[in-house]
């Protein structure tokens, strides 16, 4: 019989004749010890890693559902899946709501050879019941664990109208428009796809904002959702004054919190966004602004439900000089400095953040080198070290990226940053653990000393070849 909540998650049963090496080698590391173990890169390795992050005492399901479930890939020859971290990594969100499969895990048969199709598959049969919308698995393939119980929740039967978290004023055509988003869509752009058509957006109209920044902004929901509102009701504005507009209008709600969109006319907004560009333009070129495109080194996004309450913890690349001394201004410390080395792609910079409503909070500076991945330095306030739980956002945000440091806090190296003096110098320092990818190490970064006499070495040697040619001209 099909239920929701199965008391014993299902086995998927294999004879002992019949076992591979992958497979004894799966019930080997699900059976062990269960400690922190490091990823080196094999498939081997990485199995002990996601395990040792699921319980043996604690939500025993959701280890034995994941070990079920690559029992069974490797079973229905699934082999492209089990070799990816990142597909491996779809299997532990799945197994995350292991009490909630509606059918048997073993009666699954694989639908093509794609990996990706296999997975939908897999997700599809486990949870929907129901038609569910399919561009909702790909929260599956992200960190957001409520996007994934709206999946779950859906797939069930409930309504749109149920589901935790919406936005406010979420009306009954916009939970139409954003169970029927099509494929292809992040979550928060079917959100933001959804409001406008329930706003009155034509189609086109309502891609544009889609596809705008407007998806990726955080805090004050209310003021955000009014904006989509008022460009809902135009009929059409191209897409760079679109992008002007909304430039603009970030940056007047963080200057002024009581800035609203009632009563202006897009007219005057996109003139007022104009000047405000010029005005911007012309204080770069006197401030010597500068900026860059990003490292390629993928932020985070890990969002978590206390007092139930969504807090959202983020990485953010600054890719601005501008950005750099906001940073260095709200954190009290000299991370400005870097600016050259950033715009010469030779470090890369992110700000720790974590939002609790439309309150957003900076937690720490984390310096990477783009090359080969390795933290340089992660500090906090007034360079005070991380907090617990800036350590814990770090930690995940380091198993996102594949890596292996770690950031371990004791309490007596915790200290108030209000206490330090201000714009304290920022020291690189070692994290825990190294990251270790299979190759040589990399090459030390070098000290803007030796940068300097190495240029300087290389003006001595064209003076002189310039001073030989002078003389030979003169024979």
């Amino acid at each position: 019989m099909e239920t929701l909540y199965n008391t014993q998650p299902p086995e998927v049963t294999t004879t002992s004749k019949n076992k591979s090496k992958y497979i004894l080698l799966v019930e080997k590391i699900y059976h062990a010890e269960n400690k922190p173990q490091e990823n080196k890169g094999t498939v081997e390795s990485f199995l002990w890693s996601s395990f040792s992050k699921m319980s043996k005492t604690r939500h025993t399901w959701k280890r034995a559902t994941f070990k079920d479930l690559l029992i069974l890939m490797h079973t229905q020859g699934c082999y492209k899946i089990l070799r990816s971290p990142l597909y491996i990594q779809v299997l532990a969100n799945i197994s995350t709501f292991g009490l909630k499969i509606v059918r048997p895990i073993e009666m699954w048969q694989r639908p093509s050879f794609d990996p990706e199709e296999q997975l939908e598959d897999v997700i599809d049969y486990c949870f929907a019941k129901y038609p569910t919308p399919v561009f909702l698995i790909s929260s599956f393939y992200e960190s957001s664990l409520r996007h994934q119980l709206w999946y779950v929740q859906l797939g069930f039967g409930k309504s749109v109208k149920s589901l935790s978290g919406l936005p406010d004023k979420f009306t009954s055509k916009m939970m139409h428009e954003f169970r029927n988003t099509p494929r292809g869509f992040s979550v928060p752009e079917a959100i933001v796809r959804a409001q406008a058509l329930g706003y009155g957006a034509s189609q086109q109209m309502a891609m544009e904002l889609t596809r705008s920044k407007l998806p990726q902004i955080e805090g004050n929901t209310s003021f955000w959702r009014s904006v989509v509102q008022f460009f809902s009701i135009q009929k059409q504005v191209n897409h760079w004054d679109l992008y002007k507009a909304l430039e603009y209008l970030e940056a007047r709600i963080q200057r002024d919190r009581y800035f609203s969109m009632k009563g202006r006319s897009l007219e005057a907004l996109l003139n007022q966004a104009q000047e405000w560009h010029l005005e911007m333009q012309k204080m770069r070129n006197k401030a010597n602004y500068l900026s860059w495109l990003p490292s390629g080194i993928k932020g985070m996004h890990l969002e978590i439900v206390k007092n139930d309450a969504p807090i959202l913890y983020s990485a953010k690349e600054l890719l601005t000089s501008e950005e750099l001394y906001q940073e260095g201004c709200d954190m009290n410390h000299c991370v400005a400095d870097y600016i050259d080395d950033c715009y010469a792609k030779k470090t890369s910079i992110f700000s720790l953040r974590k939002q609790e409503g439309d309150t957003i909070k900076k937690l720490a500076t984390v310096e990477i080198n783009p090359y080969t991945l390795e933290v340089l330095q992660a500090e906090g306030k007034c360079n005070t070290p991380l907090s617990e739980e800036a350590a814990m956002a770090f930690n995940h945000w380091m198993h996102i990226l594949g890596s292996n440091e770690k950031i371990i806090v004791s309490h007596q190296e915790q200290h108030v940053a209000q206490d330090m003096p201000p714009q304290a110098p920022i020291e690189r320092r070692e994290v825990v653990q190294h990251v270790n990818y299979g190759h040589e190490p990399p090459a030390p970064i070098k000290s803007f000393s030796d940068i300097n006499l190495e240029t300087k070495g290389w003006w001595v040697i064209l003076f002189l070849i310039i001073r030989i040619i002078i003389a030979l001209s003169n024979l």
